[in-house]
Formats: C-alpha cells, sequence, structure tokens
C-alpha cells in the first residue's frame, strides 16, 4: 500500500516506530502531533527534541536500532547490508540531535519506494511494509480507547490474531488486544481456541498481550513473549511443542505472569518490567538432579518495586544481566545448587532483611564474569559450604553462620560480606573482602583467613 499518513501525524508515528519500535497511547500521541505542529520546520524542531532522548546511543547502535525497527534490516542484499555502515558515517557528521531530522527524512524516503526500479527496487519490500505499519501505528495511537504505548511491530511482517479463533501458520504472530465495542473491554487475542503452526526455521515468534489465562496449541514456535495487562495471566503450554525461550516483556508491574506446563526446560527473559514472573514445567521435564536454565534480565525491577522470579525444579542456574540494572526480590528455586552470574549491567537480588535465593541447598555461586555490582543475599543456604566468586563490581554478600569450609573470593571492586545470624568463631576464607558487616548480637568472628579486610561495620544492636 502506498503512503496514507501525512503531516504531524506522520513525524510522530515515523518518530516513535523508528526510534522505539512503539506506537504511544492516545493521550502521549495527541500531545506530540500538537507539539510537532503543521509546518516542516516545527515538525523537524520536534524530531530534533524527540532524538534527544537517545543521545547515549553511538552512531552505529543507532543506525542499527533505526534501520531494523524500520524493517529494513536485517538484509541479505549487500548494498542494504552497507546502508547499515553509511548510515552510522551520515550520524557521525551531525550533532546528536540533528540525527531527530534524519531519521524522519529516511523514514520519508523509504516510504516513497514501493514502487521504485532499478537499484533501489531493493527497497520495495520494505518500504512496503513500513508503510503499513505507519498506518497501523496511527491507527493504534489515534484510538481513545488506547490508553497504553504498544510495544512491537504493530503486526508489519507477522500475522495478526483475532479474538476469534486462529488456526494459522508462519514464521511470526502477534496478539494485541482487540477493543470490542459491545462489552467496552479490550480483550485478549491469543486464546485457549488457537492453533498456531510455525516454520521449519529455528527463529519463530509469538507475541501477545494477556489480560487473563489461555491454553492455545503452538507447534515449532521457538519464542513466546508475553505483555501481561491483568493481574495473574496464566498462559498454559501444556499443548505446545517446540518453544525455546518465554519472554516477560514490559508487562504491567502489578501482574504476576505465569508460563505453564512446560514439556521442556527453556530459557526465561524478564525484559524491562517489574511485574512477577513464575515459570513450571512438567515433572519429567525436571526429574533430574543436574537440570539447567538460561534466565536473562533486562532492566527487570527497580528498588520501589523489585521483580520475583519463580521456578520450577533446576538446580543449576545462569543468570545474565543486560540491558540496565535489575532489581530482584525473590529467585524462589528450591532445588537450586550452582547459580552462575554474567553480564555488564548491575544486579540486586534480594535485600539485606528480605528476600534473595530461596533455596538452602545452593553451595556454590560464581560471578567472576559479571563486570556490574553484585548484590547477593544467599542467606537461605548460609547452613551449607559455601563457595562465592564474583568479578569486578563493588558487590555485597548478605549470609549467616561462617565456617571455616566457607571460601569467599570477592574479585576485584571495594566488596563486602554482611552477617545476617550469629557467627561461630570459625576461620572463614575471605579473599578480596575489604569489608564484614554484623548485622546481630552474638557475632563472633575469626579473621585470620581474612587478610583484605579495612573496616568492620556493626549495625546498631549487634555487637
Amino acid at each position: 500500500m502506498a503512503q496514507t499518513i501525512f503531516g504531524a501525524d506522520f513525524a510522530v508515528s515515523v518518530l516513535n516506530r523508528a526510534f522505539n519500535n512503539t506506537s504511544p497511547s492516545n493521550a502521549v500521541f495527541n500531545n506530540q502531533v500538537a507539539t510537532a505542529g503543521t509546518t516542516e520546520a516545527s515538525q523537524y524542531a520536534f524530531a530534533t527534541n524527540f532524538a534527544k532522548g537517545f543521545a547515549n546511543l553511538s552512531d552505529a547502535a543507532l543506525a542499527t536500532q533505526v534501520l531494523t525497527n524500520m524493517g529494513v534490516l536485517p538484509s541479505t542484499e549487500a548494498s542494504v547490508q552497507a546502508l547499515e555502515g553509511a548510515l552510522a558515517d551520515y550520524f557521525a557528521g551531525v550533532s546528536k540531535a540533528d540525527r531527530g531530522i534524519v531519521v524522519l527524512q529516511l523514514g520519508q524516503i523509504l516510504s516513497g519506494l514501493e514502487t521504485a526500479t532499478g537499484e533501489m527496487a531493493v527497497y520495495a519490500p520494505a518500504a512496503k511494509a513500513w508503510n503499513v505499519e505507519v498506518e497501523r501505528a496511527y491507527v493504534y495511537s489515534s484510538n481513545v480507547q488506547h490508553d497504553t504505548p504498544q510495544q512491537g511491530d504493530g503486526g508489519a511482517g507477522t500475522t495478526a490474531l483475532k479474538r476469534t479463533t486462529d488456526v494459522l501458520s508462519g514464521s511470526a504472530f502477534t496478539g494485541y488486544l482487540d477493543y470490542n465495542q459491545f462489552t467496552g473491554n479490550d480483550e485478549q487475542t491469543l486464546t485457549t481456541g488457537d492453533r498456531l503452526t510455525g516454520t521449519a526455521g529455528d527463529t519463530d515468534t509469538l507475541f501477545a498481550q494477556q489480560v487473563a489465562g489461555s491454553r492455545p496449541t503452538l507447534s515449532g514456535i521457538e519464542v513466546v513473549s508475553i505483555d501481561a495487562k491483568g493481574p495473574f495471566p496464566n498462559l498454559d503450554l501444556s499443548d505446545s511443542t517446540g518453544i525455546k525461550k518465554v519472554i516477560n516483556y514490559r508487562s504491567s508491574e502489578t501482574s504476576a505472569l505465569t508460563f505453564s506446563g512446560l514439556k521442556n526446560l527453556v530459557d526465561v527473559e524478564v525484559d524491562h518490567t517489574n511485574a512477577n514472573t513464575v515459570v513450571t514445567f512438567n515433572g519429567s521435564v525436571v526429574a533430574g538432579l543436574n537440570d539447567s536454565l538460561n534466565l536473562s534480565v533486562k532492566a527487570a525491577g527497580v528498588a520501589a518495586k523489585a521483580a520475583d522470579i519463580f521456578l520450577g525444579g533446576v538446580e543449576n542456574l545462569s543468570i545474565a544481566a543486560t540491558e540496565g540494572a535489575s532489581v530482584l526480590g525473590n529467585v524462589v528455586e528450591g532445588n537450586l545448587q550452582k547459580l552462575t552470574i554474567t553480564g555488564d549491567q548491575n544486579l540486586n537480588v534480594g535485600t539485606k532483611v528480605l528476600g534473595g535465593f530461596s533455596s538452602v541447598n545452593l553451595t556454590t555461586v560464581d560471578g567472576s564474569a559479571a563486570t556490574g555490582n553484585l548484590f547477593l543475599n544467599i542467606v537461605a543456604s548460609a547452613g551449607r559450604d559455601q563457595t562465592v566468586t564474583t568479578g569486578k563490581g563493588n558487590d555485597v554478600i548478605v549470609t549467616g553462620t561462617l565456617s571455616a569450609t566457607d571460601t569467599f573470593n570477592l574479585g576485584e571492586g571495594n566488596d563486602r560480606v554482611v552477617l545476617v545470624t550469629a557467627n561461630s568463631n570459625q576461620a572463614a576464607k575471605l579473599q578480596g573482602v575489604e569489608e564484614v558487616e554484623a548485622r546481630v548480637a552474638g557475632t563472633n568472628l575469626n579473621l585470620t583467613n581474612a587478610p583484605d579486610v579495612k573496616l568492620l561495620a556493626v549495625a546498631e544492636g549487634a555487637g
């Protein structure tokens, strides 16, 4: 389809889709349209101001992000791939703010390439999909019923689900909430009756918003991403096969999203949300004694609303902290024995008085590859022999009774061990531990094997 949206509506839709891959809520959209104004100069001024929010992105990172969000990348065409570097070089030649004007102009150019010929013909498919995406973005944002932003591609290049039963095949599905004018409610389009089948590829995706439970039949869809809009939605995957990853994506912070009935171990991702995440497996899946799971946290939780994660039956957990600091309240997994932490972002799990890792069996913590600051409460397993290793950050480990068989090697940075139970007079091996904090009365420490300790902190009421 040719370009159908123009003026400030077009400018606002393009900038949100290209920079954020988002369609704003109706109220935000109306405000932005009013700000963008009716002239080219005012719309360029809006684009300049819009780009200021992305000043921290490098030219190369922004070029990749924009071209991906616009559907130009990924591509197998060499000339299209070269555009990524060319755009990064062009960004480098203008100010950070003026990159907004460049992006708006690029959106305008792409919209006009549906019928391109010659060397530019390679952009025609992307131009057609882009015009559909911009129109859908405008339709979504201009609807007064839509009071939350729409994340993702808005259905462009994917198969959209309906409120009625869907029996579909494809590589990508989207199931956004759909306003029902008869009930006055936003209703989910991923339903129990849906039968969705992926392709022979291994990266087929489903993204859906959920307000309640559903039990669809999914076959060969590897990545399932849910944006929870209700308090306790449950995606029952008992009738689904082939899933490799489940994602809690930007869910409402009051939600507790459950993925249940999984028939195999999967990777879990908690992405830019304070909501809680629950993942359960069929009993036979985690019946072994050495089951492993990868957990990715991307700006999950904040201090005021830590995100809780509940897992079912794994002995080994690897956590990667990327794309922003994460604050987790509880990681509930009673079988957990070994924890591995990687990534370049700060990660907090629990506090000095609450939460943390629930397992009484956690004996090994390996955070040597993590470069952010780690705060880990492992008090629940303080009765075990604990071996804890951390990396370059300023790390804090909260634990209980130390014994001569405990080993803490906290690497670089200014690191602290916090003791929240009374301790016997045994010389635990504390390497790279600059500070020890005692929080309860009766604490009795032997620091013979703690050569790096420089500070003893005693909380009020302790001794």
